[in-house]
């Protein structure tokens, strides 16, 4: 059976992970270098929270009941309090949107007309913070 995706209203997107070399990160403004030195450790353990409908995600939930606990290291040259999750995401970089925008536009994709930037919800260690975009 054929299915009519336009009269199902079927939806698609692409979502592409990239790192760009930029002059700033995404949602700070520390540099985009990497760098070996080390000016200090934070210490986490991860907790799940609520959803927007008061609800826990089950495998953030197992996560946290494994009991693990996290020691991030960065370098004060490039990380701050926003890479630390101790404050909200700065405006995007422009020079990131304006790379974004003409990847898309030279792949021929339709770009949306609203984004939003969210939290991005990371219980398995893997990073101390992070945030996407969510578009429309």
């Amino acid at each position: 059976m054929l299915m009519d995706y336009e009269k199902i209203g079927l939806k698609v997107g692409l979502e592409i992970h990239q790192q760009l070399n930029t002059k700033r990160k995404l949602f700070c403004h520390c540099p985009t270098v990497l760098s070996d030195k080390v000016d200090g450790e934070v210490f986490r353990i991860l907790r799940p929270t609520l959803s927007e409908m008061g609800e826990i995600d089950r495998a953030a939930l197992l996560e946290m009941r494994k009991g693990k606990k996290f020691i991030y290291q960065y370098c004060k040259d490039n990380c701050c309090l926003v890479e630390l999750d101790e404050e909200p995401p700065h405006l995007p970089s422009e020079e990131a949107i304006d790379i974004a925008l003409e990847v898309a536009l030279l792949m021929n994709m339709n770009i949306v007309d609203v984004s939003y930037v969210m939290r991005k919800i990371v219980i398995d260690g893997s990073n101390t913070s992070g945030f996407k975009e969510l578009c429309f």
